[in-house]
């Protein structure tokens, strides 16, 4: 009946008073913005912004749309709670902080990268990761059906692409995009 972006009960009650989760809650891709634009349940981006945050949400992805200056000034005014602000900042700061970001701020080089992730366990587990996931292409007898049959038919929605089964997210779903709007600035 909520949205879970802006929902205490699920950010802190459930999440961190009943689960203990003692870390940093991050909104999934555009969430905040969603519950003013798409689930319409705040008037504004602002106010959207501070009920996630009083919810529970620390931090807002990927664009700062909802956490943004106006509702910097409800805190700096005294409208709000700065202890909702400054509980969120802690939450991250100390995220931070575990990561090892204040002692080591920039990323190793890409030679100390490569030694890190480049050993020959991590080629093993990812060579049989990637034949686990295989998909039959070819009837060797796997499949109950004889020689005979000549074609299958696929039906329903699925059946003339491949695209439902990629999310918004992927490498497909982002090329898809791409032509889709060269496309439509060419036109």
């Amino acid at each position: 009946g909520e949205p879970v972006s802006a929902s205490e009960e699920i950010l802190t009650h459930l999440l961190r008073e009943k689960m203990g989760f003692d870390g940093m809650a991050i909104s999934d891709y555009c969430a905040i913005m969603n519950i003013h634009e798409v689930q319409k349940v705040c008037a504004s981006f602002t106010e959207a912004g501070f009920r996630a945050m009083k919810a529970g949400m620390d931090m807002e992805c990927q664009f700062r749309k909802c956490f943004n200056e106006e509702l910097l000034e409800w805190f700096k005014s005294g409208r709000e709670d700065m202890e909702i602000l400054d509980r969120a900042v802690l939450r991250i700061l100390e995220a931070k902080f575990r990561m090892g970001l204040f002692e080591y701020p920039f990323a190793d080089n890409k030679e100390e990268v490569y030694q890190l992730y480049e050993k020959k366990k991590n080629q093993e587990i990812s060579l049989q990761s990637a034949r686990e996931s295989m998909v039959l292409l070819k009837n060797d007898g796997t499949l109950p059906v004889d020689g005979k049959i000549k074609k299958i038919a696929l039906i329903g929605c699925h059946g003339s692409t491949a695209r439902a089964y990629f999310g918004g997210y992927t490498h497909f779903s982002m090329a898809e995009g791409f032509l889709v709007a060269r496309s439509s600035m060419a036109g």
